[in-house]
């Protein structure tokens, strides 16, 4: 999946900093309030801490100097009232992102709530304290001893958030697990005590959680239930916030149209709020689609809005990143100068705000220019045309290290891209063609994950539609029932009216309308059935596709408590990967007629073991190196068999505390006009019961190996030897693996 640089800086700043809103009526009578009231009290003091809050909310400066204006007169009061001001001033300086100022206020609040023996201040602070540590493993720390307080308190609304707290730092950490496993506690916990907004929250939260997952069906179903609990708060930049997000995730999809009906309306929604904040970074996202489509005038305007906005607000950071998008505009327009210019600016924004992507990006957008330049410009811009290369293979050398460590497959290629031009200019053959060879590999990787994102948008779409036909179907119904009360009411005012002396036209008129009732009726039902049968055909075509199958398996696990039966979900999911793993392995390769088994054992290992491995299990295959092929119709079944062999090894005989050695031996030998196939696969577990018969087994994956075994006329036993050991023996007739066994 790309990582594009503009779109995940506006998702984590509109998830962490909050929206800035504009001046209101509000706080130009609190302001007013206050330079009336000149005395010196508790009433003074809360009118501060309010006039702070306005600023803080609108990302202005002034909640600062408000903030600590606060704590000096909360000082001459009680400590009661300065630790209450040092909290909300710590939460100023976090929405101003100036995290060092931060937490002194935090620490300060914190020791005057425990001087005080305050325990659920204390515990705010704590969690202000972690919002303030850029390394999250420190800010797990403070996290969790404030979800502790606040459960010894049995503050409900304290624990929820701070498990929301907890899962976005493990996020951060890349432990999505442990991320979902919290924020689904959070959501569970805001729902027992009704806190929309934390219900909302919780909702974005978990799929962001999704989306970085690249489990996009279930991501976008979270925004989308999140915007109707904002909607129906009329919390607009809630609303606008997972509309933002979800055209991220149709962005990652490139599924540019729908990326942008959902960027255009949250950009509809903060253009009439006159939301400064939220139509710059709207723009700055409708400016990156621009950008990827190349259209480049339009993706010029779009960041250059988005600018002037951030330098109205004063945002650096904002500011660094929209300088880097407006450099690889200019790259695209080939203004080279103007490349240079903006990307060499943004450069230096992110190595001060410390943005790790944004500097690759810069890295990159330099080094391309410079190849690109030509000798006048590279002088307008003091680099010097002899040492061009050097400096372009430096900086791209430098983006290649921080994509990797970010795992920015895209970026990645682009910059061996760059390395292999680089080096053949330079007269390092070799190194060029090593260059441009792990650029062909990436550069095929990224075509496999483009074909998985086409089948999450078919998956989409299905769902979508679905959706769509259920709502049309459910709107019909009513209007029906609305029909035909309308006629109801009409017949009864025509009885009224008429009288016993027009009896008989009544009686005449009422059995017409039954009749056109029993008409619409028809048309309905025979509507319901078309549309019953589009969708058997809709789910015919659906099973089809083994990767839809898949993803809806893991939609399935996620709704279900019943551990025995996300189990058997997994075996399914499992064995269905499996056959696509073949699939996959006949597109990588030139012969669309048989699998390389060597290969193709390793990547089965691997994909059961992400499934079933536990943490401090240590599972290790050994497999022999000899090369053999088998048709696709033997493929088949025989990784199927290998599946069920893994799972029950890693459910049944892989232990804690020791290594785990899985020895699989694959041998072909040939005579006459007959190929032989002789399969082993070993464990190092306690091997099976004496009494336990293989042949008399009930369970699923005994008859599953039973039945592909026959399928390939051939001989399979179990028997214990140190492990338990599989032997499976088939043959086929000599000649080109053409499709068959």
């Amino acid at each position: 999946m790309k990582k594009y640089l503009l779109v995940i800086f506006c998702l984590t700043t509109l998830v962490i900093s909050g929206q800035p809103a504009p001046p209101n009526k509000q706080l130009d009578s609190l302001i007013k309030a206050n330079q009336q009231y000149l005395k010196e009290d508790e009433h003074k003091f809360n009118l501060l801490l309010s006039i702070m809050d306005e600023y803080a909310n609108a990302n202005r400066a002034e909640g600062i100097t408000t903030g600590k204006e606060a704590v000096a007169l909360a000082k001459k009061l009680n400590k009661s009232l300065e630790a209450e001001a040092n909290l909300s001033l710590g939460t100023a300086y976090i929405i101003r992102d100036d995290r060092a100022n931060a937490k002194g206020a935090y620490l300060e609040a914190e020791r005057l709530y425990r001087e005080l023996k305050n325990l659920k201040g204390a515990a705010a602070a704590q969690q202000g304290l972690g919002n303030t540590c850029a390394d999250k493993k420190e800010a797990l720390v403070y996290f969790e001893k404030a979800l502790a307080t606040y459960s010894e308190l049995k503050d409900k609304r304290g624990m929820a958030g701070n498990m929301q707290n907890i899962g976005l730092a493990y996020v951060t950490l890349g432990n999505n697990t442990k991320a979902l496993e919290h924020l689904e506690k959070g959501l569970a916990i805001f729902t027992e005590i009704d806190n929309k907004e934390g219900i909302g929250g919780c909702l974005d939260n978990i799929g962001l959680v999704h989306s970085a997952m690249s489990n996009y069906p279930a991501a976008i179903d979270c925004h989308q239930k999140a915007i109707t609990v904002f909607e129906a708060m009329g919390n607009l930049r809630g609303t606008v916030q997972n509309l933002n997000n979800i055209g991220n995730i149709f962005i990652a999809l490139e599924d540019y149209p729908k990326a942008r009906d959902y960027y255009e309306k949250a950009l509809h929604i903060s253009e009439a709020q006159n939301d400064r904040y939220g139509i710059a970074i709207l723009n700055g996202n409708i400016g990156f689609l621009n950008s990827e489509m190349e259209d480049y005038p339009k993706a010029l305007a779009n960041f250059q809005r988005a600018f002037a906005l951030f330098e109205e607000m004063n945002m650096e950071a904002n500011i660094g990143m929209v300088w880097g998008s407006l450099g690889k505009v200019y790259l695209g327009l080939k203004e080279y100068a103007k490349s240079f210019d903006y990307a060499r600016k943004s450069l230096a924004l992110c190595e001060q705000y410390g943005l790790k992507e944004g500097r690759a990006q810069n890295l990159q957008t330099i080094s391309t220019a410079c190849i690109m330049a030509d000798a006048k410009v590279l002088a307008a811009a003091g680099i010097s045309p002899a040492k061009r290369y050097s400096m372009a293979l430096d900086y791209a050398q430098q983006s290649l290290q921080l994509s990797k460590e970010m795992g920015n497959i895209n970026m990645q290629k682009e910059n061996w891209w760059n390395l292999s031009t680089l080096y053949e200019k330079e007269g390092k053959p070799v190194k060029a063609l090593d260059a441009y060879k792990t650029y062909v590999n990436l550069r095929d990787s990224i075509i496999g994950l483009d074909a998985q994102k086409q089948i999450t948008r078919n998956e989409m779409q299905f769902a979508f539609e679905k959706k769509e036909a259920t709502a049309r179907e459910e709107q019909e119904r009513k209007d029906a029932i609305a029909r035909q009360e309308i006629a109801r009411q009409r017949l009864i005012r025509n009885i009224i009216m008429a009288g016993l002396a027009v009896a008989l036209i009544l009686l005449t008129i009422i059995y017409q309308q039954r009749q056109r009732v029993k008409q619409t009726t028809a048309q309905l039902k025979v509507s319901l059935t078309e549309k019953e049968a589009l969708l058997r055909e809709i789910h015919h075509r659906v099973k089809n596709n083994l990767e839809v199958i898949s993803s809806l398996l893991t939609l399935q696990t996620r709704n279900m408590t019943d551990e025995s039966g996300k189990s058997a979900l997994a075996e399914g999911q499992s064995r269905v990967q499996s056959i696509a793993l073949i699939h996959h392995k006949l597109y990588r390769t030139d012969d669309l007629g048989s699998v390389e088994l060597h290969d193709f054992v390793q990547d089965l290992f691997k994909q059961v073991k992400d499934v079933f491995n536990e943490p401090g299990m240590v599972v290790n295959l050994e497999l022999n190196d000899t090369e053999v092929w088998l048709s696709t119709e033997a493929s088949i079944p025989f990784g199927l068999i290998l599946n069920e062999l893994f799972t029950n090894i890693f459910k049944y005989a892989v232990q804690a505390g020791r290594e785990n050695i899985i020895k699989v031996l694959i041998a072909e030998t040939a005579s006459n006009d007959i190929v032989e196939y002789h399969i082993v696969c070993r464990d190092n577990g306690p091997g099976m019961p004496d009494s336990f018969e293989p042949q008399k087994s009930t369970s699923m994956g005994m008859k599953v190996i039973q039945l592909l075994t026959r399928q390939l006329k051939g001989q399979s036993r179990f028997y214990n030897d140190g492990g338990l050991v599989f032997d499976l023996q088939f043959s086929r007739k000599q000649g080109p693996l053409t499709p068959g066994i």
